[in-house]
């Protein structure tokens, strides 16, 4: 068998044995002897200055990870995206929905931020919001609004598409075809189309 550390995340199993690890986190992961940085970290320093707080969990981005059937390293991607340094504004780790038998896979995973950068494709995420709270000592936001972002990655580790989804669940269909469903009251947008409903 095969042993591999990883300092934060969890696992599931893609085909021909390969194992996928995930996680969101703000600092220097480790999968299998390979170190890389996710998540705002110049956010995170800003925030220790000017609170005296380190607030890890303001500036965290998801992040997946490829082992093959050895257990050796073969590619990671990861989300970036600006954190306010004042607003509760983590993106969670992916959920994987499905792969498919070529090791392509499509993950979900919630957003905080007002933006986030898959490879070369940026979202700007439609109703991101987010309120202020004031103390006595400092000033920070809360209710920050979330929207769902479904990605495609390839089987080489190559983001494909990313769609925004301001709620909502995803199944698979032919031909690749994804499709996005909810019960709202109000508007929803979906891959930058908004409608009302409810």
């Amino acid at each position: 068998g095969w042993a591999a550390q990883a300092t934060s995340g969890g696992v599931f199993e893609g085909p021909s044995g390969a194992v996928y690890v995930h996680g969101s986190d703000c600092g220097t992961v480790t999968v299998g002897g390979t170190s890389f940085d996710v998540g705002d970290v110049a956010d995170k320093a800003e925030t220790l200055i000017t609170t005296g707080v380190d607030w890890r969990e303001r500036c965290q981005d998801p992040w997946l990870a490829k082992l093959d059937a050895a257990g050796q390293y073969e590619w990671h991607v990861e989300v970036e995206s600006d954190h306010n340094s004042s607003a509760s504004d983590d993106n969670s780790a992916f959920t994987p929905q499905w792969i498919r038998d070529d090791g392509s896979l499509v993950v979900t995973f919630s957003a905080q931020t007002a933006s986030v950068t898959l490879g070369g494709t940026t979202l700007d995420l439609v109703g991101h919001s987010y309120e202020w709270y004031s103390s006595s000592s400092y000033s920070y936001a809360n209710g920050v609004n979330e929207s769902m972002v479904v990605a495609s990655i390839s089987s080489d580790g190559q983001w494909g598409w990313a769609a925004q989804a301001t709620s909502g669940g995803v199944f698979e269909g032919p031909s690749g075809a994804v499709y996005v469903h909810g019960s709202d009251c109000g508007t929803v947008t979906v891959g930058g189309t908004s409608f009302d409903v409810g």
